[in-house]
């Protein structure tokens, strides 16, 4: 089984953070080692592709139900990906002949609101501003849930 894992460490705000990004998907077919994951998660990062509606779907119809049970206080961020193929013809053409079209921004938006998700960020691989833009609203809902301090940190 292949599993996507990434682990680091940094100083934001005078406070030391550990991060690890860990691709559950991989562990859909066993979902005991999926959710001994979720014990000590501080926030998920719920992803779905945009050229693929059935992708959104499978997050409102599994990976939320199984978040609200066993991570039922854990924010959620929810992550519109490949936003950068919206736009490309071939895919548009692909999606009209299977009767689909792709989530739009303001849909990805509207089922964030609705699902009670922290916030919608739509990024691709290509684009590393959102991708940081990713991160540290992943880290700033940790630490404005975490903070008991009424100073503030401009997340960079």
């Amino acid at each position: 089984m292949h599993l996507f894992y990434i682990s680091g460490s940094l100083k934001l705000c005078g406070r030391e953070l550990h991060m690890q990004i860990i691709d559950t998907q991989e562990y859909e077919e066993n979902p005991a080692l999926r959710h001994n994951l979720y014990t000590h998660t501080d926030i998920f990062v719920v992803c779905f592709s945009v050229i693929r509606p059935d992708s959104l779907r499978h997050v409102e119809d599994l990976w939320l139900p199984e978040i609200r049970t066993f991570a039922p206080t854990t924010p959620f961020i929810l992550v519109g990906a490949q936003a950068d193929l919206r736009s490309s013809e071939a895919i548009t053409h692909m999606l009209l002949t299977a009767g689909q079209r792709a989530i739009s921004s303001a849909e990805g938006a509207a089922v964030a609101r609705k699902v009670g998700a922290a916030s919608y960020i739509e990024t691709s691989p290509d684009v590393e501003k959102n991708v940081r833009k990713l991160i540290n609203g992943a880290i700033a809902s940790v630490l404005k849930d975490k903070s008991n301090e009424s100073s503030s940190c401009c997340i960079l």
